[in-house]
């Protein structure tokens, strides 16, 4: 298992760690996105367009799956995206996906058989 890295990442190949020290990040997005989050766990963390509709799941350095919000309302209000927890332990994504006023939750990792 590799090396698990945290912080904040920017566009210009920087990152900064929980200690608030920048560093040189070992990729840079091409992708415009502004704003990021991670899960309390550490495994997962996202990056995404804050008023756009484009955005990624990460686990650890891996893209894990792209994420897209409808382009209705996107540029009025913040991305609506978090990670969390279940009672039982699964991490998921909590998103607009589909229309911009319905929450849906979704797995972190796909099922082995789809």
């Amino acid at each position: 298992m590799g090396r698990r890295r945290t912080g904040l990442r920017d566009r210009g190949g920087r990152r900064w760690g929980r200690d608030g020290v920048a560093r040189s990040a070992p990729f840079a997005w091409s992708f415009p996105f502004g704003a990021g989050i991670a899960s309390a766990s550490g495994h997962y963390s996202a990056v995404y367009q804050e008023r756009g509709t484009k955005g990624a799941l990460l686990e650890g350095e891996r893209v894990v799956r792209e994420l897209n919000r409808s382009y209705y309302r996107a540029p009025d209000y913040d991305y609506p995206l978090a990670l969390g927890r279940l009672g039982d332990g699964r991490e998921v994504v909590v998103r607009c996906p589909d229309e911009y006023n319905v929450l849906q939750k979704t797995r972190t990792r796909r099922a082995a058989s789809g």
